[in-house]
C-alpha cells in the first residue's frame, strides 16, 4: 500500500512538473474542455428566444405611446401655426426673431426632444408680441420654402436648424443639435444688441427673404423691381457664433458640434469644388458648340461655294455646246435670200449679222444670247 501511494504522488509530480514545462498545450486543454462542455450544455438544455412576458411588453408599448404622445403635444405648442410667410411677416412687424426648423417627418421626429425640454420651452414662445422674443417654424426640405432656405442659405445637409436675427444668422446640422446647444443659439439670439442700424437692417433682410420666397412661389416676378435687391450680408451664416462654453469642454455635444462643423466646411468646400467643375464643364461645352457651329458654317460655305463652281462649269458646258452647233454666218454673195438682221439689247449699241433663209428663229436668238463675236 506504502508503494502505490508513492508511485500515486510520483505520478502526481510528473504530472505538475509536465504542465510547469508545457503551458501552451494545458491551456489548450482547458480551453477545448470549457467548449466541449458549453456545447454539451446547449444541446441539453437548448435556449429559446427572449421574449419578454406579455404584461411587460404591454407596459412598454403603453410607456413608448405615452412618451410619443407627449413629444407630438410639445411639438405642437412649440412651432409657430403657420406658414414660412407669415412667420416673415411676424419677423419684420415684430421685430422677433426667427428659428426656421429644416427637417422632414411628421410631428415626432429625432429632434423633437429637444423642443420637449422645458427651458427650450421656456425660452421660445408660439407667437411674438414684443421685440426680441425668439419663436420657431417649422419646413420641409422639399417643400419651395425649404429649397429657397437652402440655396439662399447655401444650407447642404438637413436636418437643420436656421437662427435669422436682425445682427447675424446661426446654422446647426441636426445632428449636432441638442437642447445645451439649441438654448446656447438662443441666448445669443436674444444677447443681439438693438439699435436703430440693426432694426433697419432686421427690416431689410426680412422683406429681402420674404421677395425671394414670392419669386420661388411665382407670386411676383424679377422684372417687378426697379432694380434687383442685393443681399448684402442678409444671407451669411455661421456656425462657430455659438458660445464658446459648447465647445471648451470635451463633452458628446462639442464633439458632435465639432464633426458637424468639419462636415459642414467639408460640404462648402464640396460644392464650392462642384460648381468650378459645372462652370468648366458649361465653358467646354460653350467652345465645343461654338466649334461646331464654326465647322457647320465653313462645311455650308464650302458646299455653296462648290454648288456655285458647279454651276458655274455646267452653264458655261452649255454655251460651249450650243455655239458649237450655232451655224457660222453667211459670206456676202454666198446664196440669194440672206437676210441681214439688226440686233439692239437694251443701251447697248447695235449690230448686225447675216442668216441664210434656211436658218430659223431660235438660231439667231441663240446667237443673241451666247457672248459671240458680234459684227457692228
Amino acid at each position: 500500500e506504502y508503494g502505490d501511494v508513492s508511485q500515486s504522488c510520483m505520478s502526481v509530480a510528473d504530472l505538475r512538473s509536465w504542465m510547469l514545462r508545457n503551458p501552451g498545450l494545458v491551456w489548450a486543454t482547458v480551453l477545448f474542455g470549457g467548449v466541449v462542455a458549453y456545447r454539451t450544455y446547449r444541446w441539453i438544455y437548448p435556449a429559446g428566444p427572449r421574449t419578454l412576458p406579455p404584461h411587460l411588453r404591454e407596459q412598454q408599448m403603453l410607456r413608448f405611446e405615452a412618451d410619443k404622445a407627449l413629444l407630438r403635444e410639445a411639438t405642437r405648442n412649440f412651432f409657430f401655426d403657420g406658414d414660412l410667410q407669415q412667420a416673415l411677416q411676424l419677423f419684420v412687424e415684430q421685430m422677433a426673431n426667427l428659428v426656421v426648423v429644416i427637417e422632414e417627418g411628421d410631428d415626432v421626429t429625432t429632434l423633437s426632444k429637444v423642443w420637449a425640454t422645458k427651458l427650450v420651452q421656456d425660452m421660445v414662445c408660439q407667437f411674438p408680441v414684443e421685440p426680441g422674443q425668439v419663436f420657431a417654424v417649422r419646413v420641409s426640405p422639399s417643400s419651395a420654402e425649404g429649397k429657397m432656405l437652402r440655396s439662399v442659405f447655401n444650407i447642404s445637409t438637413v436636418p437643420a436648424v436656421l437662427a435669422v436675427g436682425g445682427a447675424q444668422n446661426l446654422l446647426v446640422p441636426g445632428p449636432a443639435l441638442s437642447p445645451e446647444v439649441f438654448v446656447n443659439v438662443l441666448l445669443r439670439l436674444r444677447e443681439q444688441p438693438q439699435t436703430a442700424e440693426i432694426e433697419a437692417h432686421h427690416k431689410q433682410k426680412g422683406e429681402w427673404i420674404i421677395q425671394q420666397l414670392l419669386l420661388v412661389r411665382g407670386v411676383i416676378s424679377i422684372n417687378d423691381f426697379v432694380a434687383e435687391p442685393a443681399p448684402g450680408d442678409f444671407t451669411s451664416t455661421s456656425l462657430t457664433e455659438v458660445p464658446g462654453s459648447v465647445f471648451e469642454e470635451d463633452t458628446p455635444d462639442s464633439r458632435a458640434m465639432v464633426r458637424a462643423q468639419q462636415e459642414y466646411e467639408y460640404q462648402q468646400a464640396l460644392n464650392a469644388d462642384k460648381a468650378q467643375e459645372a462652370e468648366r464643364g458649361a465653358a467646354e461645352a460653350e467652345r465645343v458648340a461654338a466649334a461646331n457651329q464654326a465647322a457647320r458654317e465653313q462645311e455650308e460655305q464650302e458646299m455653296a461655294e462648290a454648288i456655285a463652281l458647279s454651276n458655274k462649269l455646267t452653264k458655261q458646258s452649255n454655251q460651249q455646246a450650243k455655239r458649237q452647233l450655232l451655224p457660222s454666218e453667211p459670206m456676202v454673195g454666198e446664196m440669194s435670200g440672206i437676210a441681214t438682221i439688226v440686233f439692239r439689247v437694251g443701251n447697248q449699241d447695235p449690230f448686225t449679222r447675216r442668216f441664210r433663209p434656211t436658218e430659223t428663229m431660235p438660231v439667231s436668238y441663240t446667237h443673241l444670247t451666247l457672248p459671240t463675236k458680234r459684227i457692228v
